[in-house]
């Protein structure tokens, strides 16, 4: 089984410096988080509870979308 790159505990800044294309997650989900001043700081978990998704479904269109990236 593949290690999956992205994790919850990852920082939103970390995430989308590997994988820049999934800025349109966020945008997508309403979430401000690409260019925000926190990104470097928030885990992913943090940043989907605080616009009110549940974090594994967040994560889970995450990985989709970065296995369409590559």
């Amino acid at each position: 089984m593949i290690e999956p790159l992205i994790h919850l505990e990852h920082t939103v800044e970390q995430t989308l410096d590997q994988f820049p294309l999934l800025a349109a997650v966020f945008v997508r989900r309403g979430m401000a988080c690409a260019g925000c001043a926190m990104a470097c700081f928030d885990t992913l978990a943090e940043a989907a509870r605080t616009y009110g998704h549940e974090p594994d479904t967040f994560l889970a269109e995450l990985h989709a979308a970065s296995s369409n990236e590559g």
